[in-house]
């Protein structure tokens, strides 16, 4: 397989294919190395097959890439129990198990930088210019975190906090709580989820130590337990990340997801921290984002908009 220097990873699912042709045709009006890729995570055999006919006139056709979860667990890790729970969606694990298959993947065909994203993402720079500020982003190792004190449903996200961290070891565990300000501390969509190669093997690394094997700590993923807030907290344990208090800090109280373009502005302005993504309701709602910060490349929860 030739070398991919860009990698974007999307978990899909059929009824919601519309969200994956729309990030798509976002994607192609801009300009497109011959290099990128988009690997298309599908479920089983029969999903494979229907995304791969349905997406084989698009213009994007020569850039994607398609893999089958079901068929990579098998070939890879031989475990039936953990293909019945994707299977069952038990958990309602199937979207953090499916990203997490096609990171593994990434890991497995030598690529150094994966951004791996929700069908519902809206391209709005080319593909060379998101995974710069992916990486320039990921080299600062400096995550946005956001009280969820004021947040109406503060509840839920504590509660994936709280949920993500049970899948690390005692000691990282209280070091994640340290640091989230006892799950308080919410720093999910803070960025584009992108992965580096050396940390993404540490984490598969450290879940593997922590759980017995790859498959046990695939089969230990939940709805609540969100692959990027894994991945930030390993790099905050293990590699010296940090996570930047909005709220403690600028007096800014909403959680990254629901940031306004001014808000990340003054962040960044602070930081040092490059805005490369916000959600697509805040952005269109204050159509300043786009001359405020210049790198914006991607807009998140479209389908909220």
């Amino acid at each position: 397989m030739e070398r991919m220097e860009y990698l974007i990873v999307i978990p899909a699912h059929r009824p919601k294919i519309n969200w994956l042709v729309s990030f798509l045709n976002s994607v192609a009006l801009h300009a497109v190395p011959s290099e990128a890729k988009i690997l298309v995570i599908a479920s089983d055999r029969n999903d494979h097959h229907y995304f791969t006919q349905a997406l084989s006139h698009h213009r994007l056709a020569a850039n994607l890439l398609f893999l089958d979860a079901e068929a990579w667990i098998r070939d890879n890790l031989g475990s039936d129990a953990l293909v019945e729970r994707l299977r069952q969606n038990t958990d309602r694990c199937a979207i953090n198990l499916k990203k997490f298959v096609g990171l593994s993947w990434a890991l497995q065909n030598g690529v150094e930088t994966t951004i791996c994203l929700d069908s519902d993402t809206l391209a709005v720079a080319g593909l060379a210019r998101i995974h710069e500020v992916a990486r320039g982003n990921h080299e600062e190792a400096l995550y946005i975190g956001g009280s969820i004190g004021r947040a109406p449903n503060r509840d839920l996200l504590a509660g994936i906090v709280r949920e993500s961290a049970t899948l690390f070891a005692p000691a990282a565990r209280l070091e994640i709580a340290a640091r989230t300000n006892g799950h308080t501390l919410y720093t999910w969509f803070a960025d584009m989820p992108v992965y580096g190669a050396e940390h993404l093997r540490g984490f598969f690394a450290c879940m593997e130590a922590t759980h017995g094997s790859l498959a046990l700590f695939l089969a230990a993923l939940r709805w609540e337990t969100f692959d990027h807030l894994l991945y930030m907290f390993y790099r905050v344990c293990f590699h010296g990340a940090r996570i930047f208090d909005c709220h403690k800090e600028l007096g800014i109280g909403a959680i990254p997801e629901l940031l306004t373009p001014r808000e990340l502005f003054q962040i960044g302005t602070a930081t040092g921290y490059d805005v490369g993504w916000m959600s697509a309701g805040k952005a269109y709602d204050h159509p300043e984002a786009f001359r405020i910060l210049p790198n914006l490349s991607l807009l998140s929860h479209f389908d909220r908009f």
